[in-house]
């Protein structure tokens, strides 16, 4: 424990303490990740956005497609979204004129939409989500990502893994 009180970030501290916690309590409970303020959600740009769920596309599950969706954003640049190769890429101040479906959203309600904190049908019903062409792409790029366990033992074992 004397690493801890040693450490001389607040990183190495928490990953210090991290252990004995898990041995004493198990894993903390709950996995939903949340955007803690407004302040927070507005920080995060778009950019960066795009990273995660290219983190997660599951490469065989898009083996073969090529899908482009066109995000017209209100308050923001326009961006495309294209997955090929078994890639996603976004590409900022572009749009398609092929693409499958564009979505008209303000950036705040897209970033909420797609960390899980908005309903698209609730967004549609207020007017702040319009989708324009083929509206069930969407749903099929919904099932091309992997759910990462947000919480994982550091030391304690882990459950087997589902293939």
């Amino acid at each position: 424990m004397s690493s801890g009180y040693q450490a001389e970030s607040g990183f190495w501290c928490n990953f210090y303490y991290a252990v004995p916690w898990e041995l004493r309590e198990g894993l903390p409970k709950g996995s939903a990740l949340v955007l803690a303020s407004r302040y927070g959600r507005r920080g995060i740009l778009l950019d960066n956005l795009f990273q995660i769920p290219s983190v997660r596309l599951n490469a065989e599950r898009a083996d073969g497609l090529a899908l482009t969706i066109n995000l017209n954003f209100r308050d923001a640049a326009p961006t495309v979204l294209a997955i090929e190769n078994s890639v996603l890429h976004a590409f900022s101040d572009r749009q398609m004129a092929d693409a499958k479906a564009t979505l008209s959203i303000n950036a705040l309600n897209f970033k909420l939409l797609m960390v899980g904190q908005a309903d698209a049908m609730n967004l549609m019903s207020e007017g702040e989500l319009e989708i324009e062409g083929d509206a069930s792409v969407l749903i099929q790029l919904a099932g091309l990502f992997d759910q990462f366990e947000r919480r994982f033992p550091l030391v304690t074992p882990r459950p087997a893994w589902d293939k």
